[in-house]
């Protein structure tokens, strides 16, 4: 199905809002998220902006079930937003790892590792720029525990995952 631009711009923005408010069920950030879930096209955009876009309002149905605690939904949702694109495979990695997802360790893992191939040494310095330019990820406390975990929750998944193999 094919999407404006503005339409997308439309939903992310009432997502997001939804997941900040302190009220969010999960649910209701599906609800505004579900009609761009069949989105093959979006006007306007690159292929690239497309995948990022359409994999961000996954993101945010993950985000609005995290925020809402519902870890095995949320779970589910950044898996799928990973697939679009791989920045949210480390959320979904350290989620899996932090919350004992056991059914979802060999997926988390390969994220993660496509994640790390993809951007293999991070700069400390691009680390500051990612987190000055988005200032209200410096408050908050799930985006701060992830990016000081990778390396651990890294190690823990592989693991675990050696130990079921």
């Amino acid at each position: 199905m094919k999407y404006s631009r503005s339409e997308i711009r439309s939903a992310y923005v009432a997502a997001d809002r939804l997941v900040n408010s302190g009220r969010c069920t999960g649910d209701d950030v599906f609800a505004i998220t579900r009609p761009f879930h069949d989105c093959t096209e979006v006007e306007g955009i690159s292929p690239q902006f497309q995948r990022d876009s359409i994999g961000l309002l996954y993101a945010l149905t993950g985000d609005g079930y995290r925020v809402a605690k519902r870890y095995r939904e949320s779970a589910e949702w950044y898996r799928k937003a990973s697939g679009f694109t791989c920045i949210h495979g480390e959320v979904y990695a350290h989620m899996v790892w932090k919350n004992r997802l056991s059914a979802h360790y060999d997926a988390a893992l390969e994220t993660a590792k496509r994640r790390k191939k993809k951007e293999p040494r991070a700069s400390i310095l691009a680390r500051v720029g990612e987190a000055l330019s988005k200032p209200s990820l410096l408050l908050d406390r799930d985006w701060i525990e992830i990016v000081l975990a990778r390396a651990s929750t890294m190690r823990h998944l592989e693991a675990a995952v050696a130990k079921n193999a």
